[in-house]
């Protein structure tokens, strides 16, 4: 092989992953529809749309201000707990960027507080084979016993055996700043369920 051809090839081989990088960078564009049609939605009313858009414009463009959005929305949706958490990420963000945002951040996570509502798992015996589910977030057993912020309304408890075999299920309703606790017999559940 000539000592151009491989040159070439380097060359080569540098501008496709070059060009392949950039095609995974943000999507500046899209994002920015994705807002505009979210303000619209929420001008409207339309949280649970335009929370849809905020967070599709923030997957597309990772922007602070998309995030603060987002945060907002979740709010006005009622999602006290899904704003809490992502009050959290705009101040994290914020902080990383040394944007002064984050004070408005914090003030509003700091707002929300007293709304959120929580659920306590109260796990009872072991079963390594089993998963605990909370809506569609699986749970480690370090979450057993906390009580962990929850967005009101309907929240569905699952206890699960490999990728989709659910073998318990209870259905809580909750309050805005309400406090439950669930009690979930996992020993008994995996000795019914050989």
């Amino acid at each position: 092989m000539s000592r151009s051809f491989a040159v070439t090839c380097l060359l080569a081989g540098s501008l496709l992953s070059i060009a392949g990088e950039a095609s995974a960078g943000p999507d500046i564009g899209s994002a920015d529809q994705l807002f505009a049609q979210a303000k619209q939605l929420m001008s409207e009313g339309k949280f649970a749309q335009a929370c849809a858009k905020f967070e599709a414009s923030y997957d597309a463009d990772a922007a602070l201000g998309a995030l603060l959005n987002l945060a907002d929305c979740l709010e006005r949706d009622g999602r006290m707990a899904s704003a809490y958490g992502r009050w959290g990420d705009a101040i994290d963000y914020a902080n990383k960027k040394n944007d002064e945002r984050a004070k408005f951040a914090r003030e509003r996570r700091e707002e929300i507080k007293p709304k959120l509502s929580f659920v306590t798992l109260a796990v009872k015996g072991e079963a390594d084979d089993l998963t605990v589910f909370k809506g569609d977030t699986k749970l480690s057993k370090g979450a057993f016993g906390t009580a962990l912020p929850t967005d009101p309304g309907e929240t569905v408890i699952q206890v699960v055996r490999g990728a989709d075999q659910v073998l318990w299920e209870t259905t809580i309703v909750l309050g805005e700043a309400q406090q439950r606790t669930v009690d979930i017999p996992l020993d008994v559940i995996a000795q019914a369920n050989p």
